[in-house]
Formats: C-alpha cells, structure tokens, sequence
C-alpha cells in the first residue's frame, strides 16, 4: 500500500481539502464492498480477479464532508504524482487514461484514453494544459486531454545513479535518459538542449 497525499487551497473557492490517494494491490471484491466506499468505479471494466489489476483509494475531506472513492485501474498505476487539482477537479492519471473527478460530490465525470509507448508513470499541471512522464514517452496534453506533443529518446527515462530523470521546471523540462543523455524542453515540447552521454557516442 502507498500513499499520496494532497493538502490544498483551490484558489477559486473559499474551502480547504485535504486529498489522500492510496494504491490498494491485495483485494477482494468483498472488501471492496465492505470498504466503507460512497463510489466505486471500473471504468475500464477490470475483472477483480485479476491478481495484476489495482485501485486508487482516495479519500476528499472538507469542511463539510469525507468522501471516499475506488477507482479501478491496471497493474500500472502509482501513488507518486498521480494527481492534480484544480478548480474543485481532481485529474487522476489510471496509466493510460484520464479520470477527472468532482470533488464536490464524488462523480467521476470525464474518463479518457490517450496514446502513449509504454508506460504513464506521473501527471503535472502546466499553464498549457498537463504534462505526462512516461517511462518512454513524454507527452503534453491540452487542456482537453487531447495530445499536444510527445517526445522521446534514445532510452528510458530513468537513472541508475541520483540524477532526477524528470524535473518540471517554471518555464521548462529537464530530462535524463538510462544512457545520461540530457534534455531541455520548452514547456510546448519544444526541444531547446541536447547533451548527449559518451555512453552514447560510443
């Protein structure tokens, strides 16, 4: 079980939430029924038998009310930047999907796929829309979720030393690939700076 967790101002409303965002991997369907849920959505129509199929617990509390969610997803779902919040609009990254959430009453009322290689690891808002980091792909969606630019390199975004393989910056992206390539974009997915590792070059 992971965590991830949200204390937020939403600036267009005069309440606080405090957001908490759980992956659940060991389940049955009994305790998910008995889970103490107000929703449980599937959208992508899993089967909960599936030992490679997971959820994100997520609890919404204000001054009002607690309102606790299941959202069903695959395998490939993470706790680590897996959500954003805006305008009282919790935006969940399920993998390769889109999940928007109203916080206000618990309904799942967008729930979108879009295309990526790979897979979606962490979802970040930008004044153009939403950056994905994939572990292959980095991809830009506007604002409706629809593909703006994609980039890709040579290998994964990962590293083995304590390099950051993604860091979103004011005005830019800073990228590392396995092979210590390094890149700058724009926040347009423009690329602005290519440093290519000797790994690379040999």
């Amino acid at each position: 079980e992971f965590c991830f967790s949200l204390d937020l101002w939403d600036a267009n409303t005069p309440n606080l939430y405090e957001i908490e965002i759980k992956v659940i991997e060991k389940f049955t369907k009994d305790s998910v029924k008995n889970g103490g849920y107000d929703f449980v959505y599937n959208p992508l129509d899993c089967n909960f038998c599936d030992d490679f199929m997971k959820y994100y617990d997520i609890s919404i509390k204000s001054e009002k009310n607690i309102i606790r969610i299941a959202l069903f997803g695959n395998y490939h779902i993470y706790d680590d930047n897996c959500a954003v919040f805006e305008n009282e609009m919790l935006t969940v990254l399920v993998n390769d999907n889109i999940a928007r959430i109203d916080i206000i009453n618990g309904k799942l009322i967008y729930f979108k796929e879009f295309d990526i290689f790979g897979i979606a690891e962490e979802i970040y808002k930008t004044p153009f829309g939403y950056v994905i980091k994939g572990e292959i792909d980095i991809i830009g969606l506007d604002e409706n979720f629809d593909e703006a630019w994609k980039f890709g390199s040579r290998d994964i975004f990962e590293c083995a030393d304590n390099k950051e393989p993604f860091v979103l910056c004011d005005d830019r992206i800073k990228l590392y690939n396995f092979l210590d390539d390094y890149f700058e974009l724009d926040l347009n997915g423009n690329l602005m700076k290519e440093v290519i590792s000797e790994k690379t070059l040999k």
